[in-house]
């Protein structure tokens, strides 16, 4: 099993049994997110993202990339991945 496998392993073990949970009750709605690993010389990295300064909503953020699910989607991995994109 190589670095990179032992990491996804190790993430999926910690966060397949967790329960979800709501930090904010206001404004919900489905969404998913996209965590971005990426090899470097350091070894592996996440990969943030930074929200556009002009958004109305939380401009520069540092967030992972993502957002709101739409029915066209199908599922929250095709939310994430087209999220990502955009």
């Amino acid at each position: 099993m190589n670095e990179m496998e032992k990491l996804q392993y190790v993430l999926f073990e910690r966060l397949h049994r967790r329960a979800p949970g709501i930090d904010k009750l206001d404004r919900l709605w489905d969404a998913a997110v996209l965590l971005p690993l990426v090899r470097t010389p350091e070894g592996i990295s996440v990969l943030f993202e930074e929200r556009a300064h002009t958004l109305r909503s939380q401009p520069g953020e540092v967030c992972f990339p993502g957002g709101k699910y739409e029915c066209a989607d199908n599922s929250f991995r095709n939310t994430a991945v087209r999220e990502t994109c955009e």
